[in-house]
């Protein structure tokens, strides 16, 4: 989308891209574990970490590279009365929506006959 934008294929308004992410909050996904090494070097920020620490991480990364212009995690459990968490608040629902509202009243002022 950002490559079809920047080469003019979308129109004047640049896309806004969001990626959510729901995560099963179990003892697998948040347990802190042993990175395995492969053919690549594994990252330092990821060792002796969990699956939910390193989704985190990358949704934060995807942010800051400018590859997203907000991200959410959000983990539930199978226990039907278990709350859905927000890990972190910063790449939670509610600065998402926010990040989302931002981006409409910014387009409505940048064009006034969209509001």
């Amino acid at each position: 989308m950002r490559r079809a934008y920047e080469h003019g294929l979308l129109g004047p308004l640049r896309p806004w891209l969001g990626y959510v992410l729901l995560l099963e909050e179990a003892a697998g996904s948040t347990r802190k574990g042993r990175t395995r090494s492969g053919t690549l070097p594994v990252d330092p920020v990821f060792v002796d970490t969990s699956y939910l620490d390193r989704y985190a991480i990358l949704c934060k990364r995807l942010m800051s590279a400018g590859l997203y212009d907000a991200t959410c995690l959000v983990t539930s459990s199978r226990e039907p009365e278990a709350p859905i968490r927000q890990p972190d608040p910063e790449i939670g629902f509610a600065a998402f929506v926010g990040a989302i509202a931002a981006h409409i009243e910014q387009v409505g002022v940048l064009r006034p006959g969209l509001n």
